[in-house]
């Protein structure tokens, strides 16, 4: 027996809703106090599907007969164990492409050296060769060049105001930079 109240109170929704997921019926249905069961839900989604209009549905479900019931309601179970297992797949597919993502952009980050710069300093020199000493010094601290010389005229003056530039940064360890990622 079908219960054409459903189809009649729920035909908009049954139209747009998919058989994975019709709860969004069963809670209308509920809410207007409609009695229903599982099957009787599932059963008007397929008419509503096969029909064109809502007179054409609840005429097809005046139509029924027991063993035609059986089939529908067949069907329609087969039908969403198919969806389910195409919404799990799909489900694990975004998990794997989220963690695929996250592994790049975790690899891209590693592989970013600017991101392990921990220090930065500057070395200046009024001639070449006193840079190269200071930059020297400053790696044998640890300080690693970073970028060319720049060289920086101050002033009109050829000699006061000219100076050579070095910049040095230091990078932080991979042990210091897993300490340093907890903070």
């Amino acid at each position: 027996m079908l219960n054409k109240e459903i189809i009649q109170a729920a035909y908009g929704q049954l139209k747009k809703a998919s058989l994975s997921n019709l709860q969004p019926i069963i809670d209308e249905l509920e809410l207007l106090g409609i009695e229903h069961s599982e099957q009787d839900v599932i059963l008007a989604f397929q008419l509503v599907e096969q029909s064109e209009s809502l007179k054409d549905a609840l005429e097809r479900g005046t139509q029924l007969t027991d063993s035609s019931r059986e089939e529908a309601l067949s069907a329609a179970q087969n039908q969403m164990e198919i969806a389910k297992q195409e919404e799990a797949e799909f489900k694990r597919q975004q998990e794997r492409d989220r963690k695929e993502q996250a592994a790049s952009l975790e690899q891209a980050e590693l592989s970013n050296v600017n991101s392990r710069i921990c220090d930065y300093t500057v070395v200046a020199a009024k001639t070449q060769a006193v840079l190269i000493q200071g930059v020297k010094a400053a790696m044998a601290d640890g300080w690693i060049p970073f970028g060319g010389v720049s060289a920086a005229a101050f002033g009109v003056s050829p000699v006061a105001g000219n100076q050579y530039i070095q910049a040095l940064v230091k990078y932080r360890t991979a042990e210091s930079q897993k300490i340093h990622s907890n903070f």
